[in-house]
């Protein structure tokens, strides 16, 4: 198998200072307002909320934070059964009711084509008398 080669990473291209892109100043806000729905108890174990410059407190505020939340307990889910389904007797009332007015005296005329019958027969639209 052949040995890949990598060029040795440059120890000045990482920067711990460098600015707050948008993304991670938008993730901050996000998790200070997580951080102000907290528990009073749970609150005082997370760290002060940092400002926008200081990127290692943004980076330990949102660690915290995180762990919080998946360090907390969630609530076992109930399991709740179904109601029953109510039988459907709505067509059998249907049936019954349209028994007692009498429509199924006249079958009704169906078109079994789907176009309106025309009145003119083929001969009597080719020739006129005058």
């Amino acid at each position: 198998m052949v040995t890949i080669r990598r060029h040795p990473v440059p120890t000045d291209s990482y920067d711990p200072k460098r600015p707050l892109n948008d993304l991670l100043v938008a993730q901050l806000d996000h998790f200070k307002h997580i951080a102000k729905n907290l528990p009073s108890e749970v609150r005082s174990t997370v760290p002060a909320e940092p400002s926008h410059e200081d990127r290692e407190g943004v980076d330990r505020f949102i660690a915290a934070v995180t762990g919080v939340h998946v360090s907390r307990k969630k609530a076992t889910p109930r399991l709740v059964a179904k109601p029953p389904r109510r039988k459907q007797s709505m067509t059998l009332d249907i049936a019954a009711a349209a028994e007692e007015t009498g429509t199924k005296d006249k079958p009704a005329q169906s078109n079994s084509q789907g176009k309106p019958k025309s009145k003119a027969t083929r001969g009597d639209a080719g020739s006129s008398k005058q």
